[in-house]
Protein backbone atom coordinates (compact mmCIF):
# COMPACT_ATOMS: atom_id res chain seq x y z
CA UNK A 1 0.00 0.00 0.00
CA UNK A 2 0.84 3.52 -0.13
CA UNK A 3 -0.02 6.54 0.50
CA UNK A 4 -2.67 8.29 -1.40
CA UNK A 5 -0.86 10.89 -2.23
CA UNK A 6 1.80 9.09 -3.74
CA UNK A 7 0.10 6.30 -5.77
CA UNK A 8 -0.57 8.44 -9.21
CA UNK A 9 3.55 9.31 -9.04
CA UNK A 10 4.14 5.96 -7.99
CA UNK A 11 2.33 4.78 -11.23
CA UNK A 12 4.25 7.42 -13.45
CA UNK A 13 7.63 6.16 -12.20
CA UNK A 14 6.58 2.93 -12.92
CA UNK A 15 5.58 3.95 -16.54
CA UNK A 16 9.15 5.60 -17.03
CA UNK A 17 10.57 2.33 -16.20
CA UNK A 18 8.71 0.12 -18.12
CA UNK A 19 9.68 2.34 -21.84
CA UNK A 20 13.18 2.50 -20.21
CA UNK A 21 12.74 -1.17 -20.20
CA UNK A 22 11.12 -1.10 -23.82
CA UNK A 23 13.88 0.95 -24.76
CA UNK A 24 17.32 -1.17 -23.78
CA UNK A 25 15.56 -4.36 -25.14
CA UNK A 26 16.84 -4.04 -28.55
CA UNK A 27 20.11 -2.27 -27.61
CA UNK A 28 23.68 -3.02 -26.33
CA UNK A 29 22.18 -2.65 -22.97
CA UNK A 30 19.84 -5.57 -23.04
CA UNK A 31 21.69 -7.70 -20.39
CA UNK A 32 20.10 -5.71 -18.10
CA UNK A 33 16.55 -5.91 -18.55
CA UNK A 34 15.85 -8.76 -16.43
CA UNK A 35 17.14 -6.96 -13.43
CA UNK A 36 15.05 -4.01 -14.33
CA UNK A 37 12.29 -6.02 -14.53
CA UNK A 38 12.75 -7.70 -11.13
CA UNK A 39 12.69 -4.82 -10.00
CA UNK A 40 9.85 -3.57 -11.06
CA UNK A 41 8.03 -6.25 -10.11
CA UNK A 42 9.45 -5.65 -6.53
CA UNK A 43 8.16 -2.26 -7.07
CA UNK A 44 4.62 -3.22 -7.77
CA UNK A 45 4.41 -5.89 -4.86
CA UNK A 46 4.99 -2.70 -2.18
CA UNK A 47 2.25 -0.94 -4.20
CA UNK A 48 -0.49 -4.17 -3.54
CA UNK A 49 1.27 -5.10 0.22
CA UNK A 50 -1.21 -4.30 3.10
CA UNK A 51 0.99 -2.42 5.11
CA UNK A 52 2.39 0.97 4.07
CA UNK A 53 5.00 0.78 1.48
CA UNK A 54 5.47 4.55 0.41
CA UNK A 55 9.12 4.56 2.41
CA UNK A 56 10.45 0.95 1.21
CA UNK A 57 8.97 2.26 -2.56
CA UNK A 58 11.33 5.30 -2.61
CA UNK A 59 14.48 3.37 -1.58
CA UNK A 60 13.79 0.44 -4.02
CA UNK A 61 13.17 3.17 -6.53
CA UNK A 62 16.31 5.22 -5.49
CA UNK A 63 18.45 2.19 -5.97
CA UNK A 64 16.80 1.16 -9.41
CA UNK A 65 18.32 5.28 -10.18
CA UNK A 66 21.67 4.46 -8.48
CA UNK A 67 21.96 1.37 -11.23
CA UNK A 68 20.21 2.93 -14.46
CA UNK A 69 21.03 6.52 -15.42
CA UNK A 70 17.89 7.13 -17.17
CA UNK A 71 15.33 6.11 -14.50
CA UNK A 72 16.59 9.48 -12.36
CA UNK A 73 13.16 10.35 -13.88
CA UNK A 74 11.13 7.97 -12.87
CA UNK A 75 12.27 8.79 -9.09
CA UNK A 76 11.84 12.64 -10.06
CA UNK A 77 8.42 11.96 -10.98
CA UNK A 78 7.99 10.08 -7.65
CA UNK A 79 8.89 12.99 -5.38
CA UNK A 80 7.31 15.74 -7.32
CA UNK A 81 4.38 15.63 -4.80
Amino acid sequence: MMIESKLVPAIQAIHTLIIYARMISGDSEQQNLPKLLDEMDHLVNLMLSESDETDSFESALKEIADQFTYCNKALDEFNQK
